[in-house]
């Protein structure tokens, strides 16, 4: 009977010692997928502002997910590429921007992440050679894609008036 219970022991203790090395790889498996996001979302996030900077519409439209939302101050939702390309072709024509954007905080929850930070832009206005000094926030949502990138979901900027 002793063998038997130590046998029964013997088993239990290797299926929980099992157990907790496979929710151990587990967790450092969703680690390393987490730090890799994160290190993916980073280099997306630092290549921020110079497609505005350039007046790249095709590369600032390409930053968005086909129904990426951009919510621009004082003006509707611009909803989807089609919207987005119309959009930046009318600005850009206007102005021509040199963005910086300066992150604040990230925060990843699987496939969705936000970023939250502050923005310094020169503007200049084409038509009358004036330039202006903004300073503002935004929140960006990103959304992960199938190929394993990063894209905006949805953005909102507003200025800081003071």
């Amino acid at each position: 009977m002793v063998l038997r219970t130590d046998s029964y022991f013997k088993f239990y203790t290797l299926i929980i010692c099992a157990n907790f090395l496979f929710l151990g790889c587990e967790s450092n498996n969703k680690q390393h997928i987490y730090k890799k996001d994160l290190e993916a979302i980073r280099e997306f996030l630092q290549s921020s502002g110079e497609a505005v900077t350039r007046g790249d519409i095709e590369a600032e439209v390409d930053r968005f997910t086909d129904d990426g939302i951009y919510m621009w101050p004082d003006t509707p939702s611009i909803v989807g590429r089609l919207e987005l390309r119309k959009w930046f072709k009318q600005r850009f024509s206007k102005v021509k921007v040199e963005l910086e954007n300066i992150t604040e905080e990230i925060d990843l929850c699987g496939d969705l992440a936000f970023e939250r930070g502050k923005y310094i832009a020169h503007i200049l206005h084409k038509g009358n050679k004036k330039e202006k000094l903004v300073k503002g926030k935004y929140i960006n949502i990103l959304r992960k894609q199938p190929d394993g990138s990063w894209k905006i979901s949805r953005r909102i900027r507003n200025q800081d008036h003071r």
